[in-house]
């Protein structure tokens, strides 16, 4: 199958009330691609209710994205320290700078 054909079928086996497990061919393609495992995942939270998830299908993405939330708070930390080590290193040549102003020559 060409990878529009799975990502239809991925997605129409959660939102057409089939609850249909995915296959194997499915379970890959998902696994590979972690844009797709995010558009579940935010899928699965906003659509949880509707009855459309088979259960084997939960399991499988919850224990994708499980790993996937981990590796987006570790990329968001260390965004984080970027920009606080660039304030840091930006505030302390400001000072520097305005110090060395002071200083009469």
């Amino acid at each position: 199958m060409n990878q529009q054909s799975l990502y239809y079928s991925i997605n129409q086996a959660v939102s057409d009330g089939s609850q249909r497990e995915w296959t194997s061919e499915e379970i890959n393609f998902i696994d590979s691609n972690l844009e797709l495992q995010e558009e579940l995942n935010n899928w699965l939270q906003n659509s949880i209710s509707d009855g459309c998830w088979h259960p084997e299908n939960y399991k499988i993405l919850k224990s994708m994205t499980s790993s996937l939330s981990v590796s987006f708070d570790h990329k968001i930390l260390k965004s984080m320290s970027s920009s606080l080590t660039a304030s840091f290193e930006q505030s302390t040549l400001n000072y520097i700078s305005d110090e060395v102003e002071d200083i009469p020559f």
